[in-house]
């Protein structure tokens, strides 16, 4: 159940973001171009094991952000429709504070793949 809800959250944030047809622009109010979509598609080839592990338990001991991607790259719509771009970053889901438990579905340390009680399946960031 862990592993469908949290590769579909991965997946779809990919798909949205990341294609090939996809235009969103960055900090410097400019396209983001393939081979930066490409570096971050390779950052997000990650395993999800079937298995709990207790041992992936943990508690956030400082505060984190909680990212739809692998990136602490911004990523805007249009800046030139009204309410679209900056500061609007699209890929800054949430933040998990302090104490809050959550549980690391990769194994690598970065990024992180995890899921706690408000989110599933998001990387958290750096």
């Amino acid at each position: 159940m862990l592993k469908k809800n949290a590769a579909q959250a991965r997946d779809a944030s990919i798909k949205q973001f990341l294609s090939d047809g996809s235009a969103y622009w960055g900090e410097n109010f400019r396209l983001y171009t393939s081979r930066w979509k490409e570096e971050v598609r390779g950052n997000t080839d990650t395993q999800i094991d079937n298995i709990y592990h207790a041992s992936r338990r943990g508690i956030m001991v400082r505060e984190s952000l909680v990212r739809a991607l692998p990136t602490d790259d911004p990523l805007f719509n249009d800046p030139r429709q009204a309410g679209e771009g900056y500061p609007f970053d699209n890929l800054q889901m949430s933040s998990l504070r302090p104490g809050t438990p959550v549980y690391t579905l990769t194994k690598e340390q970065r990024p992180t793949l995890a899921i706690c009680r408000f989110t599933s399946g998001n990387w958290l960031g750096s």
